[in-house]
């Protein structure tokens, strides 16, 4: 508390102070304190407070008309961080999801695609906003990407100076989502490495449901067994959650219960050769919706055959940029394939070999391509000149 103003020093020592006097006054009945706590640990509305007053003061949305906070901070810190990230989101909502959900539902029912069904995100990062914004009436989603899980800091327990080092980390995480709409994977790699408090994917998927008003109703960490099945374990924040997790969330106003699933996991061919649990769970998974943004090109490449075959066979509807699976991979005979955007050469960071001559010709054929985009989404945001295919199995 030594680097805090005055002011704030005083309104934390009070608060402190009515605490601990609000400590003494309720004990004088140690049973039934006791069998309070016995209670409250098994009361599911616990975990939920839990883990919305943390997602939600991490979230930039503390002490809104809907929420109130109701531990130490710093206010002014608290303030001036939460107006930057809430600016932040407010311009990608207006000019990247809002246009995104709009563009890709008149797709959905002009094509007659199920909506509604389970979403499929594999090279995913922690990215939910994005997979949010285009699929919001699916019930499950299923992602898959390198990164750790990580953990969540209880923002409720950290000192002030604590909350602050970690609600910057978050900050920095965000970036390359606010200007680029992706997650560069160095980056990434290297904010993961340094933080103190913010280790993994989760975090980034928690404030995308909170800024997308969802509340969080319960977390899990997950594990598979040998035929693919969940094995659960229900966490608080600040626990580990290991190599995948679990969120149980619903949207504000709506009384469906949506689960998102995670997993830290090799997708190459040797990785799902030697994850024998996670290509049982593949293997058995339902007709999807799938989505791949921003993908590096690894499914041009054999190495990555076998999950480019599971989002071949899993997806009624899918959606992608260049970066996701080559055009030649799909049979016409299969897929109906409709074309947005303008196709550039793969931006400077990836090979020449990327660019796609047969996908450039389709681009002029009227058969296949469609129409502009309203938004942008992918490498090409300096120029803006970004393409989307979205491809859909006949019957």
């Amino acid at each position: 508390m030594e680097n805090l103003p005055f002011y704030l020093k005083s309104r934390l020592f009070y608060i402190l102070y009515s605490f601990i006097l609000f400590l003494f006054l309720s004990c004088g009945n140690d049973k039934k304190v006791k069998d309070k706590e016995i209670i409250n640990e098994e009361d599911s509305t616990r975990n939920l407070s839990n883990w919305d007053s943390s997602v939600m003061f991490f979230s930039g949305l503390g002490n809104t008309k809907e929420f109130t906070l109701d531990f130490p901070y710093d206010t002014l810190f608290y303030r001036l961080n939460s107006d930057s990230m809430n600016s932040n989101f407010r311009d990608i909502r207006l000019n990247r999801l809002d246009k995104m959900t709009k563009w890709f539902d008149e797709i959905l029912k002009s094509i007659k695609v199920q909506s509604d069904l389970p979403v499929f995100y594999p090279f995913s990062g922690g990215d939910f906003i994005h997979m949010n914004a285009l699929y919001p009436n699916a019930s499950s989603y299923l992602m898959l990407a390198l990164e750790p899980v990580g953990t969540f800091p209880n923002f409720t327990e950290l000192a002030p100076k604590d909350q602050n080092t970690a609600l910057l980390e978050g900050a920095n995480l965000l970036r390359d989502i606010f200007k680029r709409s992706y997650f560069i994977t160095w980056n990434m790699e290297k904010d993961i490495k340094s933080n103190t408090y913010l280790k993994g994917i989760l975090p980034t998927v928690l404030w995308g449901m909170a800024v997308t008003n969802h509340s969080i109703l319960n977390v899990q960490s997950i594990t598979l067994d040998s035929a693919g099945q969940y094995i659960y374990k229900h966490i608080n924040p600040g626990d580990s959650s290991g190599i995948g997790v679990k969120i149980e969330f619903i949207k504000k106003g709506s009384n469906q219960v949506k689960q998102l699933i995670y997993f830290s996991a090799d997708v190459s061919n040797a990785g799902l050769k030697n994850n024998k649990a996670l290509s049982a769970l593949l293997n058995s998974l339902p007709p999807h919706n799938s989505f791949v943004k921003a993908a590096s090109y690894l499914m041009h490449f054999p190495d990555f055959s076998k999950i480019r075959g599971h989002i071949l066979r899993l997806s009624q509807g899918y959606l992608q940029d260049d970066t996701g699976i080559p055009f030649s991979s799909f049979d016409t005979a299969k897929f109906s394939i409709y074309l947005y955007g303008d196709y550039e050469e793969p931006v400077a960071d990836f090979p020449s070999e990327m660019y796609q001559l047969d996908l450039k010709e389709a681009y002029v054929d009227s058969l296949f391509y469609k129409g502009s985009l309203p938004f942008s989404l992918g490498y090409h945001w300096s120029s803006k000149k970004q393409n989307q295919m979205f491809v859909h199995k006949l019957n």
